[in-house]
């Protein structure tokens, strides 16, 4: 990959991950939070821990139109677990 190319790369994975991040902010994501977390009855779907729960995009095909298949809630260990694999 030329150098410019990379760059170009670079710069667009930088803008995408802004944008991830402002999605996350944002009151549409905290409502779609929430509703994984209810329908996952507030516990992790791997070990059923209560506390430390994060919601975990199984895909990122619907990003800010999510189905409810497309997230996971885990708590941080797990949803570390699934990231260092």
């Amino acid at each position: 990959m030329a150098r410019k190319d990379f760059a170009s790369f670079v710069a667009r994975g930088r803008k995408r991950s802004l944008q991830y991040e402002a999605y996350l902010g944002s009151a549409a994501w905290k409502c779609k939070r929430t509703w994984a977390l209810v329908l996952a009855k507030h516990k992790c779907e791997k070990c059923e821990a209560h506390e430390n729960l994060q919601v975990h995009h199984l895909s990122y095909e619907n990003l800010g139109n999510e189905y409810p298949i497309d997230l996971q809630v885990l708590c941080k260990d797990c949803h570390e677990a699934v990231h260092a694999a």
